[in-house]
């Protein structure tokens, strides 16, 4: 048996590895989505280029220091605790995005999405 076998809780490393590949690349694309959500955000909402200037560099901020933060966690904490977490919390702050009321609303959600695409 090799080491790509070796079961951790009924998955083999894997399929562990794919479905990790699969989340990344969902964090990654609704990411990039938010460019083509960001002008019916301005439409509806009424801001402009400067607040979505500021939604991104808060966004990217935060996420950047606890990029930082993780990785002195993982010695810690169980990398796939601190992965299935940040999805969790990526989850929480894209679905509200469709009920956005304010811009204060987005603004939250981004920089909430920004700590949990992190890890």
């Amino acid at each position: 048996m090799t080491s790509a076998d070796q079961n951790h809780g009924g998955l083999s490393r894997k399929n562990i590895f794919s479905i990790v590949c699969a989340f990344h690349l969902v964090n990654h694309f609704q990411t990039s989505m938010m460019s083509v959500v960001f002008p019916l955000l301005m439409r509806d909402l009424g801001f402009g280029y400067v607040q979505i200037g500021i939604i991104s560099t808060f966004r990217n901020m935060v996420g950047q220091f606890l990029q930082a933060l993780y990785g002195l966690i993982v010695q810690y904490v169980k990398r796939g605790v601190i992965l299935g977490t940040g999805k969790f919390i990526v989850g929480i702050s894209v679905i509200p995005m469709g009920f956005a009321v304010s811009y204060p609303f987005v603004l939250v959600t981004r920089i909430v999405s920004g700590i949990g695409s992190s890890p």
